[in-house]
């Protein structure tokens, strides 16, 4: 935690925990979101890299959980954070909603006793898919616009800028050819959330803590690949709006790709901030206005 500066500016700030998607790479790739986030909201950041830098099967992911498990215990007990705020880019949403929706990762256990992991006090996805087969067809999609635009010489390129990397050099020229051909390799096959299952089990599973959904206009992860998390609201709503602290938003990035937080870091850090401030001080800091840029 870090001691009040100002009015408007809570006592003690809950610790963010951001998960890194890119699969292959390790948590180099969201470190430029961890640091300005740190820097501009005063939260103590925290990035790990996942066994595997994030590839993701059946097994990895179940071990994922478990690592995730053993990071938040972690947080708990040695680093003495007592609540903190999650977030999930790409496939680090993936994991990130299995473990709260299906493996009850914040859930009290029967004998009532809390986990011994930090008090989770909100979600955000950044460009998560809600399922697996949807992104592989949208990508596929979204590529087939591009070949038919640039010819097949120039389709991977076309498409690495414009619905993944967004211009922005962290990621490195390594990834320009690679992003296409591996989906069949490095994609979970046959994962899914639904929008249904989201709704009945996500209040239970988190106690209905507020949840932003972000993504970049131009993400291969688009509005069709998160419409489950729509689920959210839809607890929220059922609830009788359940959360002062701004429930359920969805947020779009203009101009952006997968890598919001490179492309437009500034942008995203504010939104984010604005965001934790929201949940943190509802009654000084109400929920953001719907951004001018959201669809």
């Amino acid at each position: 935690g870090h001691p009040g500066i100002g009015q408007g500016t809570p006592l003690f700030q809950p610790a963010v925990l951001i998960l890194h998607g890119a699969p292959g790479l390790p948590s180099c790739c969201i470190e430029p979101l961890a640091v300005s986030l740190c820097g501009q909201a005063g939260n103590t950041c925290y990035v790990y890299d996942q066994l595997g830098c994030g590839l993701p099967n059946a097994h990895s992911l179940k071990q994922g959980i478990s690592d995730l498990r053993d990071v938040l215990e972690f947080l708990h007990e040695s680093l003495g954070e007592s609540e903190v705020h999650v977030v999930g880019h790409g496939l680090g949403g993936v994991l990130l909603m299995e473990a709260l929706i299906r493996s009850g990762l914040w859930r009290r256990e029967a004998s009532l006793e809390l986990p011994r992991v930090p008090k989770l006090r909100s979600v955000c996805l950044m460009g998560a898919p809600s399922s697996t087969a949807t992104l592989r067809s949208e990508a596929c999609r979204l590529f087939r616009r591009a070949r038919s635009e640039v010819g097949q010489e120039e389709a991977d390129t076309r498409f690495w800028l414009r619905h993944f990397h967004s211009g922005a050099d962290t990621l490195g020229e390594a990834h320009m050819r690679a992003v296409w051909e591996p989906w069949n390799q490095w994609v979970i096959r046959g994962w899914s959330l639904s929008r249904d299952e989201v709704a009945q089990k996500y209040v239970a599973a988190t106690g209905g803590v507020p949840f932003l959904s972000l993504r970049g206009e131009e993400d291969f992860v688009n509005e069709e690949c998160v419409k489950a998390w729509r689920g959210v609201g839809d607890a929220m709503s059922s609830r009788g709006g359940g959360a002062s602290s701004g429930g359920f938003r969805e947020e779009v990035l203009r101009g952006c790709g997968h890598n919001v937080h490179l492309a437009d870091l500034s942008g995203v850090v504010l939104m984010i901030h604005g965001w934790f401030l929201s949940v943190e001080l509802p009654a000084v800091h109400p929920p953001m206005p719907r951004s001018s840029c959201n669809k």
